[in-house]
């Protein structure tokens, strides 16, 4: 049964080449900044997706996603889990693109974070993924991905929307009333338009009028 929390993902990315300086260090570093965000979400009510720390959990070693083969691995791991929005770690500069495809695949609400630290590159991480989404650009997450640094509570609030559009995605809205304007051949675009980016479906019931009775109205209406 899927959790009616909302489903978030959490990602790590890391440079594969294993020659460089601190590499061992580097990758320490990322696995502690992957798995406190983790936990800080889930603290605040996600249901946190982390294939890379249930591998670890599970016997196996923390690995960051370094190639295509691993991103795509770990994107049909997330779709099972049906994630609704990732928050990618920028800890430090890695190639952009296997998180470019990551994001092709998944298409979901997408979240770039990082911390301001001078021993690991942070803004490098960032701006290499970032950039790479927006030129690149092969959907409307990538294009419209958001970038937080050092910010948890300001993380958690677009998580929070973002999961909550993801649901929108998938739902059907109802707009039932009068529709005086009804007969304007443009407004038709509109719910065209919103069914495109917002929501899965909207189903009209349109009257002539509409009555409405206040005596059994809420209180407070």
């Amino acid at each position: 049964m899927v959790s009616p929390l909302p489903r978030i993902g959490v990602l790590a990315f890391a440079d594969s080449r294993s020659d460089i300086s601190n590499a061992n260090a580097a990758n320490l570093y990322i696995q502690e900044q992957h798995q406190h965000i983790a936990r800080e979400l889930a603290a605040r009510g996600f249901q946190v997706l982390d294939p890379q720390s249930a591998e670890a959990e599970a016997g196996g070693a923390f690995a960051p996603i370094t190639s295509f083969e691993e991103g795509a691995k770990i994107a049909r791991q997330l779709i099972q889990g049906e994630v609704e929005a990732i928050v990618i770690g920028a800890w430090r500069w890695s190639e952009p693109m296997p998180v470019v495809d990551l994001v092709r695949r998944l298409n979901v609400p997408t979240a770039l974070y990082t911390h301001a630290t001078a021993d690991f590159s942070g803004y490098g991480g960032i701006t290499a993924y970032g950039a790479a989404l927006w030129e690149v650009a092969p959907n409307r997450a990538a294009l419209v991905h958001t970038r937080i640094t050092d910010d948890i509570e300001e993380l958690a609030r677009w998580a929070r929307g973002a999961c909550a559009y993801s649901k929108l995605r998938q739902a059907r809205l109802l707009i039932w009333g009068s529709a005086s304007c009804r007969g304007m051949e443009h407004l038709p675009d509109d719910t065209v338009r919103l069914k495109a980016w917002l929501v899965g479906d909207i189903v009209l019931i349109l009257t002539d009028s509409v009555v409405f009775d206040f005596r059994h109205a809420p209180v407070g209406f």
